[in-house]
Order: structure tokens, then C-alpha cells, then sequence
């Protein structure tokens, strides 16, 4: 069994293999994203898990801190129907 987590949308999946895990991540992100919109709240939720918005780039996740002062950046796939603030 594998485990999948994603800090920057607080969502975890699971696999019986590495490649499952990982699939079943990419469509609870893209669930997780299709229902915050459709419920009006993405901007809110994104900004509550300490995503940024910038111009020009987006939403931007948030690093995750590491022990010893380092960080993580997370890559999410992001719908590009989330694009706009």
C-alpha cells in the first residue's frame, strides 16, 4: 500500500502501487478544484492553505517547511479554469 499527500490541499489518497497512488492524487486534486469552484469558495479555501496570488503567474502553493530550515515546493496540477482571481 502506498500513501500520497499533498500539504498544500491538505488531501491524501492511496494505491496498492507507487503509479496508483499517484493517479489517484492527480484526480482528487482535480476533484478538489472542480468542487471548490463549483461551490464558490476556491479563493478562500486556496488562500486559507496559504496558496499566494500573483499576477501574471497565478496561484502559487506554499512551501512546506522542512526540518533545518529548508523547504519543499509542491507541484499540484492545477486546472487552468483556476487561473483567474
Amino acid at each position: 500500500m502506498y500513501v500520497s499527500f499533498t500539504p498544500a490541499l491538505d488531501l491524501s489518497t492511496c494505491g496498492d502501487t507507487k503509479d496508483e497512488a499517484i493517479q489517484n492524487m492527480d484526480e482528487a486534486a482535480k476533484l478538489f478544484f472542480e468542487t471548490a469552484e463549483e461551490r464558490d469558495c476556491l479563493q478562500e479555501l486556496l488562500e486559507s492553505f496559504g496558496w499566494k496570488w500573483v499576477e501574471n503567474d497565478g496561484w502559487i502553493p506554499p512551501s512546506v517547511p522542512l526540518p533545518n530550515g529548508l523547504s519543499l515546493k509542491v507541484n499540484v496540477p492545477v486546472p487552468t479554469s483556476v487561473f483567474s482571481h
